[in-house]
């Protein structure tokens, strides 16, 4: 039993074009650029990244 050929060794085959990834817009709710953006706005610090970190998480 000989191994069937494929598609890609036949020369009489047309290439398969490659699609060029794109990555869609960011979803934006409301008027903050960056989802709960007020949080980091309201406490700063290390505590506020915490928060904001955990909410994004959720």
């Amino acid at each position: 039993m000989q191994p069937t050929s494929s598609a890609s060794s036949s020369p009489s085959s047309p290439r398969r074009v490659r699609r060029r990834w794109r990555v869609p817009p960011a979803l934006v709710h409301g008027p903050e650029p960056l989802e709960s953006a007020g949080i980091l706005d309201e406490i700063t610090g290390a505590a506020g990244l915490v928060l904001w970190q955990s909410l994004r998480d959720v």
